[in-house]
């Protein structure tokens, strides 16, 4: 359980102080009847009620109080899922990690004021998507559009300029990428923000070309420029970090990146757009916010999870109860009460009941439940069933991460190895680490059952970045590597083959066949079991952190999760200023 206004809980304070005050109330005016009369003469002169029943009205009075003040505080408890409906625009945030961006003539330099203006932008964004492109002598797409804004400054923090092999700085290329990240279907609730230092070192005349292409499409593109005009040599770092000196261009000398503020102006003056330089007291931001929001908005269908239920409904029944109470117990001695008087509190007792059973959930329907009964079927075999009840948790709402890993589990037992990686990549950013361990493991299996060997080798590696000791990752690391081997060992083969008369190919097919039949294991014959949802403190069989960070450091260079996500197509010609 937590409490939405936790700070409000201070005020449970007050409650000790007013039971105190009302004890000494009490024993005041029981001292004070005293003075007045004898015991058996006050008994005739005074109609108060029996002190047993003044404490119980001031039990009541004060717990109906406490409650109060915790429902005040609106106590959570249980997840609850709701679909919303947002009005918006499409955001590409451009940042430009080619060598000059590491600079250091604005602080901390130039590629990390370019990361700190796209994290707070996305600060004043609301209900709008945002994506992400990185580029130097290429681009490609980080993170495509989604309405998460911690997922988009995931990948933002990884920003580094070793992110694209191909040297230089091609605005162009971003540009270009953004019109196809955005697609053809709508020519307006676009807009692109480019952070660049302007340099452009692979062709001059693109960016005209693509700054044209991008306002035909209804691309609107501001401009913020990071660096200054009288430039700054661009650092090198030693393994510690340290500048260790400067890049020289090819004639040895040391090399000065400049802002070129006139392309990025002519790009947003092309575009409709604003190009502002980069401030220490961040107003571009603001500006650029202010253009974002006056655009016209499109209508944006959401899944987002609120975390817990509100429960406030239950004290404030409880106090409500104890404070109607309180009120319906007389102060004085019992007398005859009027017929009027009895249906008047009649009807506030049916009120209060009314109320307690409104307030109270006790009815609704559990999403928990349903995640549960279909946890129950899963696990005796019937799929269809627990689908079923899955899918009629998620029609209440947006799934949560384990949600979506329990409907990828029975789809991919069901042959749906598609439909299964969709909803295990729903899961990969799980706040709990070994769900998301567990759905970059499945999603593995997925891949490889479709016989996609990268993107499976791709995710057994988050798998056991996420978790060294996981054997069962190793193992199908392995196999998966051995099985994209041997897939271009047969492609090689196919190719020379090709050179052969008819004959000849199929004795060859013949002879090849034969020992691939003989040399299939079990493990190869179909795809990986799935994981069921791990609980944390199970024996796993572990390997050493030395063996799995051989297998991910022989895999670095093949695998790099950054140039594998962005898939840049090379440059027509290496610029000469590769930086």
């Amino acid at each position: 359980m937590r409490f939405a206004r936790p700070e409000l809980l201070w005020l449970l304070l007050i409650i000790p102080v007013m039971a105190m005050w009302l004890v000494a109330g009490i024993t005041r005016r029981r001292r004070s009847l005293e003075r007045f009369a004898a015991g058996p003469l006050v008994g005739q002169l005074v109609t108060a009620a029996p002190l047993g029943r003044l404490v119980f009205k001031m039990i009541l009075l004060v717990v109906g109080a406490a409650f109060l003040l915790i429902a005040a505080a609106r106590p959570q408890w249980g997840t609850t899922l709701e679909q919303v409906s947002r009005q918006g625009v499409d955001v590409m945030v451009a940042i430009d990690i080619s060598e000059s961006m590491l600079a250091e003539d604005i602080k901390p330099s130039r590629l990390g004021k370019a990361q700190e203006e796209a994290s707070r932008l996305f600060d004043r964004l609301h209900g709008d998507r945002v994506g992400l492109i990185a580029f130097a002598g290429s681009a490609g797409v980080l993170c495509p559009l989604t309405l998460d804004y911690n997922a988009a400054r995931i990948f933002l923090d990884s920003m580094t300029p070793d992110m694209i092999s191909y040297p230089g700085s091609s605005l162009g290329s971003a540009i270009r990428t953004a019109v196809q990240a955005f697609g053809a279907e709508q020519r307006k609730f676009k807009v692109m923000l480019l952070l660049s230092d302007g340099e452009e070192q692979v062709d001059p005349e693109e960016v005209g070309r693509a700054a044209q292409e991008a306002a035909a499409q209804g691309l609107v593109i501001h401009t913020i420029g990071l660096g200054t005009p009288s430039g700054e040599p661009i650092p090198t770092h030693g393994q510690d970090g340290q500048v260790v000196g400067y890049k020289k261009d090819r004639d040895g000398r040391v090399v000065t990146t400049r802002l070129d503020e006139s392309t990025l102006s002519r790009i947003s003056q092309m575009t409709g757009g604003l190009y502002l330089p980069a401030t220490a007291a961040e107003g571009e931001l603001d500006r650029v916010a202010e253009a974002i929001g006056g655009m016209d908005k499109k209508e944006m269908q959401a899944r987002l999870m609120t975390q817990y239920e509100e429960r406030y409904q239950v004290p404030l029944a409880i106090g409500l109860a104890a404070l109607i109470a309180e009120a319906l117990i007389s102060g004085r001695r019992r007398v005859k009460p009027r017929a009027a008087a009895r249906t008047a509190k009649a009807a506030m007792v049916g009120l209060m009941a009314m109320m307690m059973a409104a307030s109270t959930p006790l009815f609704a329907e559990s999403v928990a439940g349903l995640v549960a009964e279909g946890n129950r079927l899963y696990k005796e075999g019937k799929l269809t069933e627990a689908l079923e009840k899955y899918k009629h948790a998620e029609s209440l709402g947006p799934a949560v991460p384990a949600l979506h890993y329990n409907i990828g589990n029975v789809l991919y037992k069901q042959g749906e190895f598609d439909k299964a990686y969709d909803e295990y990549r729903q899961a990969f950013a799980a706040g709990e680490r070994d769900l998301a361990e567990g759905a970059r493991y499945n999603a593995g299996n997925s891949h490889f059952a479709r016989k996609n060997w990268p993107d499976a080798i791709r995710n057994y590696q988050e798998a056991l970045r996420m978790n060294p000791s996981d054997m069962d990752a190793k193992k199908n690391l392995e196999l998966a590597l051995l099985q994209m081997q041997e897939e271009k060992k047969k492609q090689q083969q196919k190719k020379q083959d090709q050179n052969k008369d008819d004959k000849n190919d199929q004795k060859d097919e013949q002879q090849n066949q034969q020992p691939k039949e003989q040399n299939k294991s079990p493990q190869d014959s179909g795809a990986p079991k799935p994981r069921e949802q791990k609980t944390p403190g199970g024996e796993k069989e572990r390997i050493s952190r030395e063996e799995a960070n051989r297998i991910l450091d022989a895999m670095k260079e093949q695998d790099r999760p950054p140039k594998d996500q962005l898939k840049t197509p090379p440059p027509d010609r290496r610029p000469e200023k590769d930086w």
